[in-house]
């Protein structure tokens, strides 16, 4: 398959994954977004709903690699539509969880899903754009992240005061299954990597393990705990803090 090249064309798959990766979010960030109102609602003590959100960050963490690993081997649009499928499946059973540990036990399968979204989308924009309309499409994309956080945190006192925290990750399956359906009808395949381009890669990963590479990758795990850390507990901090309602944080 070879790049593509029409303007309207770009513009539409584009916005598809853009679109892709907001709802990633939105089913990702959405549990820090009620955990406030959890606490207050169901009465579980803060830190049994915060091993949930540990326990995600692990299983995404360890899941990065899965998916890297897959994406020479699967196309990249299935192990999206598969990614998209499983977390809209835990974003249902979360109001359904009877205990704190089921909470944990889903939201740990979440975060596992959750991993199977960047990877599959930096594959495709590869192989479906040039170096222009890769980096265009990659400045969208990560507006879909800001997008989709922003949506929450506007979205999710209105749910809660209009129904309850559980009315949040209905919302968010919603639109999870949506996007999958939109995903399976509209994302092209693209070509696999050739046995000679993954002797390629795989020299290339070697360079990986040199000091300089580990240092940068352990700064680089160190922010991202830090942003999704403050992303995660900031309405609880701010709850707390100032003695607010879980609808009046936003």
């Amino acid at each position: 398959m070879e790049k593509i090249t029409d303007k309207k064309a770009v513009g539409r798959y584009i916005w598809l994954l853009s679109a892709a990766y907001m709802v990633s979010y939105l089913t990702r960030v959405n549990f820090g977004a009620v955990i406030y109102e959890m606490v207050l609602s169901t009465g579980y003590e803060k830190a049994a709903l915060s091993a949930a959100v540990t326990g995600a960050f692990i299983t995404y963490g360890a899941g990065q690699f899965v998916s890297g690993w897959l994406g020479d081997r699967v196309q990249p649009r299935n192990l999206m539509l598969f990614g998209l499928l499983l977390t809209t499946a835990m974003n249902l059973l979360i109001p359904l969880c009877p205990n704190p540990t089921a909470i944990t036990a889903v939201w740990c399968v979440n975060g596992l899903a959750q991993a199977f979204m960047w990877p599959p989308l930096v594959r495709l924009m590869t192989g479906l754009f040039d170096e222009e309309d890769y980096r265009r499409c990659s400045i969208r994309v990560s507006w879909g992240s800001s997008l989709g956080t922003m949506a929450l945190y506007l979205i999710s006192p209105v749910l809660i005061s209009i129904a309850s925290w559980k009315a949040m990750f209905f919302f968010s399956a919603g639109c999870g299954l949506l996007m999958a359906l939109i995903w399976a009808k509209t994302c092209p395949a693209i070509p696999m990597v050739s046995p000679r381009a993954k002797d390629q890669q795989s020299g290339a990963a070697a360079t990986l393990f040199t000091p300089m590479m580990l240092a940068v990758m352990v700064a680089i795990v160190l922010m991202g705990a830090l942003r999704d850390g403050v992303t995660t507990w900031m309405p609880t901090y701010i709850g707390e803090t100032y003695n607010l309602g879980a609808c009046l944080l936003y």
